[in-house]
């Protein structure tokens, strides 16, 4: 179990889903360079109505012992107690299987972890940031920062050739360097893809908004791209302009069945100094929202917080990966978060699974 340096905050909350508006011209809902598939319609009729807020409450927290350290930087559920897992480091695909045994109550057990066979024959890594396993065809798609793809892999990390057709604004020149594709979900109820860069594109960077982009899960073309305002960063620019090492954007998301999806919101800071000023000084700060690109026409989104939490001291939980997992006794659904540890680097940072309990209520 992590100590008493973390502290959990959670939030039930619940977001406002009245009738949609008609489209206007500040409403980026539709991306000009987008291809709607024909049964579109069909899919958003069949989301669940009406929209039932939800709430988030931790439920658990491991430092799992048995895997070996790494850049974990995706999560999503293969089914049972087996996950599908990217480490930005690792070769080829970059995918490993998670094996999470979590029980009736939501309490995490031993977790193993290992390395899909066809890695350690692929190409050097192309940083694998996040994974999403598509239940249809019992293959994963995984986001590439390297390149700024999305590209398909069986379970044993083989490429099947195919990949997401990206619109062009995402390309590897539009992006802020390494702040590319981190976050990758789906849901096979909506048949709809999810992505998004972690800080907003060049072009975006005097709004600050980012593009949450979906794509078609059965044609692998996009669909819908609407606009995401993050909140605003703890530090100043000129605090992490001088840290020793800061991120703030966008890493996970994941998708709800009734086309809704949650979007977390991190920020690390390590400052210079020594390993005590690094110890005392250090945080990660992280929030989930709710918003729901499918019947909100706002832009940017509507968006509700329904969990905060941060991590500090010498337990430092950098938080990349989201994803759903089983239904629980209660009723409630397991969202499970991984942590990049950047292999246990400096001896601050350590590999984390937290779980917590989403309710309909």
């Amino acid at each position: 179990m992590i100590d008493k340096w973390f502290s959990v905050l959670c939030l039930a909350s619940a977001i406002a889903c009245g009738s949609p508006k008609a489209a206007d011209s500040s409403a980026a809902v539709m991306s000009p360079n987008t291809e709607t598939p024909a049964d579109e319609t069909e899919t958003k009729a069949e989301a669940p109505s009406p929209v039932r807020p939800i709430s988030l409450t931790m439920s658990d927290r491991v430092q799992p012992p048995a895997i070996p350290l790494g850049e974990y930087s995706g999560i999503s559920w293969i089914g049972g107690n087996r996950y599908a897992v990217v480490n930005d480091k690792s070769k080829g695909s970059g995918l490993w299987t998670f094996v999470i045994p979590i029980s009736d109550d939501g309490a995490i057990g031993e977790v193993r972890a290992e390395e899909a066979a066809a890695n350690a024959s692929g190409e050097s890594s192309a940083d694998s940031e996040g994974v999403t396993y598509l239940s249809k065809t019992g293959t994963v798609l995984v986001s590439r920062e390297g390149d700024q793809t999305v590209r398909e892999f069986s379970l044993d990390g083989k490429a099947t050739g195919r990949q997401l057709a990206v619109p062009a604004e995402f390309a590897k020149d539009k992006i802020t360097a390494n702040y590319g594709f981190e976050s990758l979900t789906s849901s096979a109820a909506t048949g709809l893809v999810w992505t998004t860069t972690e800080k907003p594109l060049k072009a975006d960077e005097s709004s600050g908004l980012l593009r949450l982009q979906s794509f078609s899960i059965d044609k692998f073309k996009p669909v819908m791209q609407v606009d995401y305002r993050m909140e605003n960063p703890e530090m100043s620019a000129s605090e992490a302009k001088a840290a020793n090492a800061y991120v703030f954007g966008v890493p996970a998301l994941a998708a709800l069945d009734d086309g809704r999806l949650l979007v977390l919101e991190r920020e690390v800071y390590v400052p210079n100094g020594s390993t005590f000023v690094k110890a005392l000084s250090s945080f990660t700060l992280m929030r989930i929202f709710l918003v729901d690109p499918v019947r909100d026409d706002s832009s940017p989104l509507k968006k509700v917080k329904v969990a905060e939490f941060s991590t500090s001291a010498l337990n430092l939980a950098n938080f990349e990966g989201m994803c759903l997992g089983p239904t629980l006794k209660d009723g409630s659904r397991a969202l499970l978060l991984i942590a990049d540890s950047q292999n246990g680097k400096g001896g601050l940072v350590s590999e984390n699974i937290w779980l917590m309990k989403l309710k309909f209520n």
